[in-house]
């Protein structure tokens, strides 16, 4: 939202799904944070989808997800971005 100030709501959601379809969820892709992470170490060598908390200290709130449940999420993601 910061980025695009006066962008409506419909065009919001139409980058959030351009974005997040896209994403290379499951290829060691930079971890979705909201500010930016001076410090993060993963207790866990494989993070299967990455979502910081935006305060210290930094947790991944997608810790417990199997790449089954990802598989589906990005399924999901790809035909919402497909119908918009």
């Amino acid at each position: 939202c910061i980025e695009h100030e006066t962008a409506t709501g419909e065009w919001l959601l139409v980058l959030f799904f351009e974005m997040y379809s896209s994403w290379n969820w499951m290829n060691g892709a930079s971890p979705i944070t909201l500010s930016p992470v001076t410090e993060w170490t993963p207790e866990k060598e494989i993070h299967i989808a990455p979502v910081l908390t935006p305060s210290y200290p930094y947790y991944n709130l997608t810790e417990k997800v199997s790449i089954q449940t990802m598989t589906q999420i990005i399924t999901a993601l790809q035909h919402v971005n497909n119908i918009i």
